[in-house]
């Protein structure tokens, strides 16, 4: 069964359309012509990374880490960051090595992170707990229990 986990499509949806590039095909990229820094991306303080800032309607940023760069500091190749997913401040990590993403929701003092290995329609390791990322999932998507993962492409 293919399971559609609406953070990752819509992490996919906003680097491509952003970018015009999927995440991995931004990880791939050179310096030389056509380069990162050719789509708008500037060098960021942070070791060995690369990021787009947009400022409107809202913060939104996406980074990319190269190993020759240096590598990100949780050691993922490509992050997405929106400061107003559903009122919620949504992080996304993609890790190329392993095909893994982690999601991060952060609401004032309240947070959830969980990670999903897409190519095996898999979730894993949800932190605090599975009851928190119900929770806060649940509220950015109006689901209930662990239907808050997949959502139906109608």
């Amino acid at each position: 069964m293919t399971y559609c986990f609406v953070p990752i499509v819509f992490f996919d949806n906003a680097i491509e359309s952003t970018c015009g590039k999927t995440a991995v095909e931004l990880f791939s990229m050179s310096f030389s012509p056509p380069s990162i820094t050719g789509l708008g991306f500037i060098r960021s303080d942070e070791p060995g990374t690369y990021t787009y800032f947009e400022r409107e309607p809202h913060d939104a940023d996406i980074s990319v880490y190269r190993p020759e760069w240096g590598e990100g500091k949780e050691g993922q190749s490509v992050s997405f960051f929106d400061s107003d997913f559903f009122g919620y401040d949504l992080v996304i990590h993609y890790f190329a090595g392993d095909g893994r993403y982690r999601v991060e929701l952060h609401e004032n003092e309240k947070e959830c992170k969980y990670d999903v290995y897409l190519d095996k329609g898999e979730v894993e390791w949800e932190y605090p707990d599975i009851e928190t990322v119900d929770s806060m999932l649940s509220d950015v998507y109006g689901t209930k229990e662990k239907t808050m993962y997949i959502k139906p492409v109608v």
